[in-house]
């Protein structure tokens, strides 16, 4: 018989080069370190971006940029109130802002978030980045992995522009 080793001491590094070549190809803003702690708690922020898109579905692009740049760039503990509601502050109103945060933590807003985590369990997400993408036929199918990126745009019928897009599987 022999041993298997259940740990693997080199992904962890290997990973993170891989994640610096890809963000060096396609330019994501983004740090170097990954925020303290990881992974974060972000279920308030998730429930504030559904308020957003009941609420300000033209907004909602925005606001995930804005949340992204808390947690990947600046390193933010993007899960607390306080915190989401300073970037959000960027491309909406404080009278905005504080209608999200409220809305954030009613009945219907929760269960929003827990439908839009049971659709993605059932579509088979297992982890991130998970998308299900719907072309213009109406054909959805599921992609995991930022290596999937030229995939998912060649099943929505998009065109690869750019180097990275054009590298991309």
């Amino acid at each position: 018989m022999f041993e298997i080793q259940l740990t693997i001491t080199d992904k962890g590094a290997y990973l993170q080069k891989d994640r610096m070549r890809w963000i060096k190809k396609f330019g994501i803003p983004i740090s170097e370190s990954f925020p303290e702690p990881f992974p974060q708690p972000t279920i308030q922020a998730l429930r504030a971006l559904c308020a957003i898109k009941a609420k300000h579905p033209d907004k909602l692009s925005a606001a995930f940029v804005e949340l992204y740049n808390a947690l990947w760039l600046d390193l933010k503990p993007v899960g607390k109130a306080e915190v989401f509601a300073q970037y959000l502050n960027r491309i909406f109103s404080e009278s905005e802002v504080k209608e999200i945060v409220e809305m954030s933590s009613q009945p219907e807003i929760k269960k929003q978030l827990v439908d839009n985590t049971d659709y993605a369990l059932k579509e088979g997400c297992f982890g991130l980045p998970y998308y299900i993408a719907t072309n213009v036929k109406g054909e959805s199918e599921a992609f995991w992995g930022f290596d999937h990126l030229g995939q998912v745009i060649d099943h929505l019928g998009l065109e690869r522009q750019g180097e990275g897009f054009r590298a991309m599987l």
